[in-house]
């Protein structure tokens, strides 16, 4: 009898042990989602390396870096950088920094919406109205 108290008691102890380091294991498995990445109209992650065409011609390179910010280049000068966010793929936003403000930069968030012609040209509109191609460049 006495031998049969000791293996239930055992047993019970075992058991307690086992669920305790089930609840662990449980806790272990939770995980904070993952931050979505931002997709651009193209279906690929906003980050990279864009050719932008205004409507008069002129072409610059629009780089969206992975911690938020971008910087705009013509003929291999820096002329504009800043933080840009990307609500959804037809939608993106971008804020000069402080030295980039001008008479046409108001320093202000602004937001472009992306969307393709008829052509399936790539088309970026801002909040004035004024248009520009964009083309993602594959490195």
């Amino acid at each position: 009898m006495r031998n049969l108290i000791l293996a239930a008691s055992a047993l019970a102890l075992a058991s307690c042990s086992g669920a305790e380091e089930a609840d662990v294991a449980e806790e272990a498995d939770v995980t904070a989602p993952e931050e979505a990445v931002p997709m651009a109209l193209d279906g690929k992650p906003a980050v990279g390396m864009y050719k932008v065409t205004s409507a008069d011609g002129d072409v610059w390179m629009y780089e969206v870096k992975e911690d938020g910010t971008y910087e705009s280049k013509m003929d291999g000068e820096v002329i504009q950088a800043g933080v840009w966010d990307q609500p959804s793929p037809d939608q993106y936003c971008s804020k000069a920094d402080e030295q980039y403000i001008s008479e046409t930069v108001d320093g202000e968030r602004g937001c472009s919406t992306e969307s393709y012609n008829d052509d399936g040209v790539w088309i970026s509109t801002d909040e004035d109205g004024e248009t520009v191609t964009v083309e993602r460049v594959e490195s």
